[in-house]
């Protein structure tokens, strides 16, 4: 599958790919992001489990064979059992948004996203890397969509979802458990419900709370 939006990026593949070279420049490109500019931890903390996960699904952007960036999407699948990489016995979406019913859906969470300085620009990028993986996860059969990141980057992301076409909700009411990846660093849950797209002119009450310091 490849990115819907091609012509907003010109000169790049932004794909799907179980490619192991481009998931590997892709991993290095995140672990120099999230060390250098973020100062997210050693190298150690940047790979786990769910990079290779028969759940996960690596999206790639790449400048010919050069990857400049990427994401990874993992999926809880309607009636398995699975965690998504936030989750653990003690937090389960299940049990903390029983609003929703996940038992019986299918839904993903978005995470690791990291693309070279200077591909950055306007967001354009992002924004299709976040695209096609919705877009998949939908074909898929996922209803929900999650991201768990600091309050800075869920605002950016909320821009993001709602060029796409959809709303984000910002869950600041919903404590997330630390982990040493997040170096203490206040995490805040946002949702995506994939079945309610988003109406120009639509100002939805998203539980944003904009006060809330960083």
């Amino acid at each position: 599958m490849i990115a819907p939006n091609l012509a907003l990026v010109p000169n790049l593949t932004l794909e799907f790919t179980q490619n192991p070279c481009f998931i590997e420049a892709y991993l290095k490109i995140r672990e120099y992001v999230y060390i250098t500019e973020f100062n997210l931890g050693s190298y150690e903390d940047h790979r786990d489990e769910y990079d290779h996960d028969p759940n996960t699904a690596i999206v790639v952007v790449r400048k010919g064979n050069q990857v400049i960036g990427g994401s990874r999407c993992t999926m809880r699948v309607k009636g398995s059992n699975n965690l998504l990489p936030h989750e653990s016995d003690e937090f389960k979406l299940i049990d903390n948004l029983p609003e929703l019913k996940l038992r019986n859906k299918s839904y993903i969470e978005v995470t690791r996203m990291a693309l070279l300085p200077e591909y950055r620009d306007d967001g354009t990028i992002a924004r299709n890397l976040i695209e096609l993986q919705i877009q998949g996860s939908i074909e898929k059969g996922a209803t929900f969509g999650f991201t768990v990141t600091p309050l800075i980057q869920a605002r950016n992301n909320r821009n993001h979802i709602r060029r796409i076409g959809f709303n984000m909700v910002m869950r600041p009411d919903i404590i997330i458990p630390d982990k040493p990846l997040y170096r203490g660093r206040k995490m805040v849950l946002s949702t995506i419900d994939f079945t309610k797209p988003h109406v120009v002119g639509d100002h939805p009450n998203t539980f944003v709370a904009d006060s809330i310091a960083a």
